[in-house]
């Protein structure tokens, strides 16, 4: 029996990237919950719930996970595009791609492929079994790194899975601050929050916010 999946996707006036992304989304249970403008709502698919949020992108994705209806959640970025959704089980992520024909991307997901088998990044989609989310408390909405907090309490039920289906991200961070620099600073954010140097992995977040 098919299991079914909840897809939520938390945005901030990204409404052009969610109506983008919603029509390449199996009409499952697809949920969207916006913390700034909603008039696009009006422009949705019937079959998409849209909510209005609080900002913060973890409070937004509690609300979705209490408004799913699916044993399965895939908390997925606005700016994401995926072709297919595969059956999902366990917790884990998917392979990143940026949407850029530059070399420097390869180079940039391929370290992020093998960073993601310890440490998945929400720009690769986050799946998990709902059970397991509410065991593990769900997102925690006074945390810097919500994604990476969620994940490292993940770990403790088990490795992620990743999917071989890539997720095609925006390179627009990497685009404005310059692709070497934002890689660079990615990386120490990753070393610094592993070490428990928080207030360093938010000063380094700043320099690409």
């Amino acid at each position: 029996m098919a299991v079914l999946i909840s897809i939520i996707i938390p945005s901030y006036n990204d409404g052009d990237s969610v109506l983008s992304l919603v029509k390449q989304l199996p009409k499952e249970d697809l949920i969207v919950v916006e913390s700034g403008n909603t008039e696009y709502f009006t422009r949705l698919p019937k079959h998409v719930r849209a909510y209005k949020g609080s900002k913060g992108r973890a409070r937004q994705m509690n609300l979705g996970a209490k408004k799913a209806k699916g044993d399965m959640l895939l908390f997925l970025h606005a700016d994401s595009q995926i072709s297919t959704i595969p059956e999902l089980r366990g917790w884990g992520c998917f392979k990143v791609r940026f949407n850029s024909k530059r070399g420097y991307y390869r180079f940039i997901e391929f370290w992020s492929n093998q960073r993601a088998r310890w440490l998945p990044y929400g720009d690769q989609g986050i799946f998990v079994g709902r059970k397991l989310f509410n065991t593990v408390g769900g997102y925690d909405e006074k945390a810097s790194f919500e994604d990476l907090a969620l994940v490292s309490k993940l770990k403790k039920h088990g490795p992620p899975t990743i999917q071989q289906t890539s997720i095609l991200t925006s390179p627009r961070r990497f685009e404005e601050h310059g692709p070497v620099k934002t890689h660079a600073i990615m990386g120490g954010i990753h070393v610094a929050y592993i070490l428990g140097m928080l207030t360093v992995a938010k000063w380094l977040y700043t320099l690409i916010r």
